[in-house]
Parts: C-alpha cells; structure tokens; sequence
C-alpha cells in the first residue's frame, strides 16, 4: 500500500508583526479561510485523495492530475492552536505560536486540541485508511502531517525525522510487506 503525503500549497496570509492573543487566534480564523498561492500541478496517478474540511486542501487538490476521488475527512485538520488565553499584552507572532504549540505539545487542557488528542485523530485516519488498503493521497497541513509521519513511520518506509513540510511538499511512503 503506498500513501503519498502532501502539504497544502502556501496560503495568501500576511501575519500580524506584534499582536495581543486574542489577535493571533483571529488571525488563525483569517489564515483558515485565505486562498492558496504558489500552486503547481502535481502528478501522481493514484485516483483516491484524502482531504480536510479546511478550503486550502481541497484548492491543493484541484491540481492534482487525472480522474480523482475526493474524500473530505475532518479527521486531517490541521491542529486547532486556538485555545483559552486572557492576556492582553502584545508579543511578536511568532511567540504566540511558539507558546500554543508547547501548550499543544504538552497536552494543556487550554488548548481546544491536545497532542494526545491530536494523535488519536491520526490513529484513527491511518486505521481508516489501512482498512481499505488502497494506494492513497492525503493532502492535509503541517502539524497534522508531522503527527501522522510519525505514526507512520513505524510501518512504512520512506517516511523519514523531520521538524517541518513545506508548502507543497510531497513525501511518498510504502507499508511494510
């Protein structure tokens, strides 16, 4: 069975230089619903794409070539990094970000998602998926794919350690035989 992963293309999103938490899940909200840019088409001849309920997969899809199968599954949305925070002072993005994703890793129950949580979502995909045992694209987001490599790693080959996928990326994984 070979499973081809693929980051959603770059999103058209400025984000904010300094903002308050409150402005930095707004722009989460706004990031969510922004269009895709940097687009190429792909091809990879495998009818079966898993995508997220999230618009930036489903755009990505459309350059997949050839006859597809789209399957919409909100169990590949990226990880929610929204969460329940009342600090109002102003910190660059990125410290946000940073700060989520440990509270993320770290399974706060602040978080709308934790990591524990967010992995029983990848188990459950790949069960899913395994089930069916065809050849398969999932287009999904950063976070999420890194999670679900991870699962996969222990029974595919290809997958490899990493920190990150880039925008468009595609990581191509056989199971075991």
């Amino acid at each position: 069975m070979k499973v081809i992963l693929i980051r959603h293309f770059k999103v058209d999103h400025q984000w904010k230089k300094h903002c308050s938490c409150e402005d930095f899940f707004e722009d989460l909200n706004s990031y969510n619903i922004r269009p895709v840019i940097e687009t190429k088409e792909i091809n990879i001849p495998i009818k079966t794409v898993y995508i997220s309920t999230l618009s930036r997969t489903e755009e990505t899809a459309k350059y997949l070539t050839g006859e597809k199968n789209i399957i919409k599954t909100s169990l590949i949305n990226e990880v929610d990094l929204r969460g329940k925070n009342t600090t109002r002072f102003r910190l660059p993005e990125i410290m946000w970000y940073s700060v989520s994703s440990l509270k993320w890793r770290f399974n706060s129950k602040n978080q709308k998602e934790t990591y524990r949580e967010t992995k029983k979502r990848a188990g459950d995909f790949l069960m899913m998926i395994e089930e069916k045992n065809e050849d398969c694209i999932v287009v999904s987001h950063g976070m999420f794919l890194l999670v679900l490599l991870e699962l996969m790693n222990n029974t595919y080959n290809g997958g490899r350690r990493i920190s990150k996928i880039g925008n468009g990326e595609i990581i191509e994984l056989v199971k075991h035989t």
